[in-house]
């Protein structure tokens, strides 16, 4: 008894090893009951079934999170209704997953005819890799899955635009919580080095300089590339598993495991108020969160629509109440204090100083607000007659210049002079009432003692 229970321990221990592979090859694909495991244990890969459905799905986890979150899923829009479901190589590259009951391909990638011996192997970092050849670990992958996400942008991956392939990385939140097939929302990196938000009806939220203060108050690490090369977002590995994910509630949500609670924590989200919103102000509108009306027009304008802005609708935005006098050069600029700048089309100009990029904006009759940009720009420039999506955040040291007409400049010199009037009203008002005073009692004595001799 006790040699056959040997026995058994030994084939179990060489057993569980070749169901931890990290490879896939052409002579070793995935059956429905197996995963990959990449060499450090990080990531496990296999067939799911999402919570409240029978559907089957290969997806990718966090090997050693117990609530198996799904971070990448290969057939988010052809699910398997059973459990026959295969990953596997065919000998000219191609990977793929077959419905093994109805012999239905239901998702393909690669095809990379002449390789030696294709191989995709789960690394360490999440990224699920074709390979032209399973012994160079070196060479230039056939396909990856960091270049085509789901909802999920793991460290180390590139959001947004290389300019040299072509290639547009987005994430795509799932349908529900129960669905990953894509939703309605999904975030995207503009060339202006801002994060995006969009709906299917249109732009949901974007990102800014106080968002970048925020995730790095979170703990994160990321960096902003904007070159010739490429346009992208990416983030470093910490001691702890983190994602930043779309949800299907459309929200981009920053997310850490908790090794001590076994659970995810919401580190940052967005759009987190009313004026994280785009567009909640309309055109040359500022939201303003801890403003009792939340919504006002920038200054030398005025509601579009006055009965709407009255009752909360502010989405019509404002309208500029007096026109520039770009002529005779009599405009001026009003400071619009700690500000999340409106969204721009002009990045810069050669201006370096202050003083230099007002000029720039005032030798140009078309721009109508200029700031200096805390961050890659320097100075910025509007050369537009809306200014969207501005943002009064008090605690972040960055201004916005609007462009007014003269009538909406206050001199110099004559709030001084007012001041100096009234100071010299006060002051000298008092001291008359008791000069007058004083004279009135020092005749009245003088009366006075008049009367007492002419009686004597």
């Amino acid at each position: 008894m006790k040699f056959f229970l040997v026995i058994l321990l030994t084939m179990t221990s060489l057993v569980s090893p070749s169901t931890a592979r990290e490879m896939l090859t052409p002579d070793r694909p995935l059956a429905d009951d197996e995963t990959l495991v990449s060499s450090g244990s990080t990531f496990a890969l296999g067939f799911f079934t999402p919570t409240n459905s029978t559907n089957r799905y290969l997806g990718m986890w966090f090997n050693k999170a117990p609530d198996r979150r799904i971070v990448w899923v290969a057939n988010r829009a052809s699910p398997i209704v059973n459990s026959t479901g295969l990953l596997s190589i065919a000998p000219n590259g191609t990977m793929m997953i077959t419905d093994q009951k109805s012999k239905r391909i239901v998702w393909t990638v690669g095809n990379i005819s002449g390789s030696a011996v294709p191989a995709a192997q789960l690394l360490d970092s999440g990224n699920f890799v074709l390979k032209r050849d399973a012994d160079n670990s070196t060479s230039r992958y056939a396909w990856q899955s960091f270049d085509h996400p789901t909802d999920t942008l793991l460290a180390g991956m590139k959001l947004g635009l290389d300019w040299t392939t072509g290639l547009s990385v987005v994430i795509t939140a799932w349908k529900s919580h129960d669905d990953p097939s894509e939703g309605e929302y999904y975030v995207e990196m503009n060339t202006d080095t801002d994060i995006y938000l969009h709906s299917s009806s249109g732009t949901v939220w974007r990102s800014g300089p106080s968002d970048g203060i925020n995730l790095r108050n979170a703990g994160l690490n990321y960096t902003f590339v904007n070159n010739s090369q490429e346009s992208t977002f990416s983030f470093e590995a910490n001691d702890r598993p983190t994602i930043l994910a779309a949800s299907p509630g459309g929200k981009v949500q920053l997310l850490a495991f908790s090794l001590d609670s076994q659970r995810w924590d919401l580190l940052w989200e967005e759009p987190a108020t009313e004026c994280d919103i785009v567009g909640h102000c309309g055109p040359n509108g500022i939201c303003d969160i801890e403003s009792s009306t939340v919504c006002s027009c920038l200054q030398g304008y005025v509601p579009r629509n006055p009965g709407k802005w009255a009752s909360a609708d502010w989405t019509d935005g404002c309208v500029r109440n007096t026109n520039f006098d770009c002529r005779n050069g009599t405009d001026g600029f009003v400071t619009v204090a700690r500000t999340k700048l409106p969204e721009f089309s002009t990045p810069t100009t050669r201006a370096t100083s202050l003083d230099e990029c007002r000029l720039a904006c005032l030798r140009n009759c078309a721009c109508t607000a200029y700031a200096i940009d805390g961050g890659q720009y320097g100075c910025v420039i509007w050369l537009t007659d809306s200014l969207s999506n501005a943002v009064r955040i008090n605690d972040f040291q960055q201004d916005l210049y609007v462009r007014v007409a003269s009538s909406y400049l206050v001199s110099p010199v004559q709030p001084r002079k007012r001041k100096h009037k009234k100071l010299i009203i006060l002051v000298c008002l008092p001291l008359g009432v008791i000069i007058l005073a004083t004279v009135a009692c020092i005749l009245l004595r003088r009366k006075t003692r008049k009367r007492g001799k002419m009686n004597i």
